[in-house]
């Protein structure tokens, strides 16, 4: 028997630039019993709204193709349809009642999420931007240098900007 997909209520997104907390806090609020934590969930997002899928942005003839801000005049029930029956889908097979979702995109979108879930919550982490920076250089470590020669330049800019042991 084919049980129906759990409807979506106060869904509540988190949004942050990388590196500023996002991942965690979700995890932390993924432990309550009742909490279905996503990170990033772009394959639902993409199927919903095709063009805000930002692997496919291309320029043709002039026009970019392609959209991150969304607003509420953007909304369709279309879109409505298929994020309620995805995710929907996954609070049922989960046992979960709560979708809490992480996809730093969205901020450019509330007004659009709004529009579909007035009763969403949205929880925004701000970080000093230094600090962001500096805990993203640290993956370049793992980059080749070789195959990504602006790397390199970029590693030297942010020790000497980070590291006061450093002369420029």
């Amino acid at each position: 028997r084919r049980r129906r997909p759990k409807p979506l209520v106060r869904p509540a997104f988190i949004g942050g630039s990388a590196r500023s907390g996002t991942t965690i806090l979700g995890t932390i609020l993924g432990c309550q019993g009742d909490v279905l934590y996503l990170s990033e969930a772009r394959p639902i997002w993409y199927r919903a709204v095709p063009e805000i899928n930002e692997s496919k942005f291309h320029w043709t003839d002039g026009k970019v193709w392609g959209r991150i801000l969304l607003t509420e005049g953007d909304y369709s029930e279309a879109a409505k349809r298929s994020l309620e029956a995805d995710f929907g889908k996954l609070l049922t097979c989960s046992r979960k009642d709560r979708l809490i979702e992480k996809f730093p995109l969205n901020l450019f979108r509330v007004r659009w999420l709004r529009a579909m879930w007035p009763d969403a919550k949205f929880v925004q982490i701000m970080r000093d931007p230094f600090s962001t920076t500096a805990s993203k250089a640290q993956s370049w470590p793992s980059i080749d240098e070789r195959e990504f020669p602006g790397v390199a330049i970029r590693r030297r800019m942010l020790r000497c900007f980070f590291d006061s042991r450093f002369t420029c």
